[in-house]
């Protein structure tokens, strides 16, 4: 997880600017996938904007098995705050991997 956020960091400074990525100091679990999908809508990179949510997989082990928490800290060392589980963390981030993953495969969905 921790590497999510720092790319996550990064990746906003170089899309928003440093001015914006430096007020982001606590970042919720849940709109990393928000953010991945607006990466992609932005660049129409799918390959990149998902490579922005492959490091959430560090959390699916730092706190609770198998779920994100719910806030992290947006400076190294990133360290989880909040509740261990989060489920609107879990759903987004998956929404937007199949999204992106569909998006990938060139493949179209029902919605």
């Amino acid at each position: 997880m921790r590497r999510a956020l720092l790319t996550t960091t990064r990746t906003m400074e170089a899309m928003c600017g440093s001015a914006t990525a430096a007020i982001i100091r606590v970042q919720w679990g849940w709109l990393l996938g928000h953010f991945a999908l607006a990466a992609f809508r932005v660049t129409g990179d799918a390959v990149a904007a998902q490579a922005l949510l492959e490091p959430m997989r560090d959390a699916l082990a730092d706190q609770g098995l198998g779920t994100i928490g719910e806030i992290f800290d947006g400076d190294a060392p990133h360290d989880p705050r909040g509740a261990p589980s989060q489920a609107w963390s879990v759903a987004c981030t998956l929404q937007a991997w199949f999204a992106l993953e569909t998006a990938r495969r060139g493949e179209r969905t029902g919605s």
